[in-house]
C-alpha cells in the first residue's frame, strides 16, 4: 500500500473521543444506518382518509384529486362522493400537507 494511501485509510478510521474523553466514536458512525431508516420511511407506502362533507359532485372530486395530485410523494387520490371520503396513497406522504391541498381546493376536512 503506498504512503498516500495509508494516510487516506487512517484518516478514514480516526475516531473522535467520547463525551468522557475515554473511547472514541468515528463521526459518521450511526449515518449510514439513520440514512437507512429515513429511506425506508420515505418509501413506506401510505394510505390516508379524510373525510370531507361538502364533496357532491364531479366538480368537487376534479378540483380535490388535482390539489392533493400535487403533494410530494401522493400516489393516487380517490374521492368518494357517496361516502365524502378522500383517500390518498403514495410514499412519505405528509398528512399536514394533504389537509392543506384539499383546504386550497376549496374544502374543509372534519375529523373522523
Amino acid at each position: 500500500m503506498s504512503e498516500r494511501s495509508e494516510r487516506m485509510d487512517d484518516r478514514a478510521t480516526a475516531r473522535e473521543p467520547g463525551v468522557d474523553g475515554v473511547g472514541g466514536r468515528s463521526p459518521l458512525e450511526g449515518m449510514s444506518e439513520r440514512s437507512e431508516r429515513m429511506d425506508e420511511r420515505m418509501d413506506e407506502h401510505t394510505t390516508l382518509t379524510f373525510v370531507v362533507p361538502g364533496v357532491s359532485c364531479a366538480h368537487c372530486q376534479a378540483a380535490i384529486t388535482d390539489e392533493v395530485g400535487e403533494v410530494d410523494g401522493v400516489e393516487q387520490v380517490i374521492v368518494d362522493l357517496a361516502t365524502k371520503v378522500v383517500t390518498v396513497t403514495g410514499r412519505g406522504v405528509s398528512q399536514a400537507d394533504v389537509v392543506e391541498a384539499i383546504d386550497e381546493a376549496g374544502y374543509e376536512v372534519v375529523e373522523p
